[in-house]
C-alpha cells in the first residue's frame, strides 16, 4: 500500500489515504480516521472495485495491517453473492460452528 496523507493546515477533517497500486493501476483504497480523544475507536473504511462494482466495507484501524486478508474476505463475500450454492458454501466456511 502507498500511504498518502494531507498537508499539515490544509484540511484537519480529511482522512489518511492507503492506495493499493498494481502495474501502475490502482485496484482499491482505504480511508482511515484520526484518533482525537483517548476514548475514540478510529474506523477505516476499505473501498474495493470487482466487476464494475465498487463495494465499500468499514473496519477498525487496528486490523490495517491486515488489509490484504480483508479484501480477500470481502472478494469472496462478493463472489458468493451469485448464486445460493456459493453463498451456502462462504457462509459454512466464514461462519465458526459451535461445537
Amino acid at each position: 500500500l502507498v500511504h498518502q496523507t494531507q498537508i499539515d493546515g490544509y484540511n484537519p477533517d480529511q482522512d489518511d489515504i492507503w492506495l493499493e497500486k498494481v502495474n501502475g493501476k490502482y485496484l482499491s483504497y482505504i480511508t482511515c480516521g484520526e484518533k482525537i480523544l483517548n476514548t475514540d475507536t478510529p474506523q477505516c473504511t476499505f473501498n474495493i472495485y470487482i466487476d464494475k462494482f465498487h463495494i465499500r466495507t468499514s473496519f477498525n484501524k487496528i486490523l490495517l495491517p491486515h488489509w490484504f486478508e480483508i479484501k480477500k474476505f470481502t472478494e469472496k463475500f462478493y463472489i458468493s453473492s451469485k448464486s445460493k450454492k456459493e453463498a451456502k458454501s462462504f457462509f459454512d466456511n466464514a461462519v465458526v460452528k459451535e461445537k
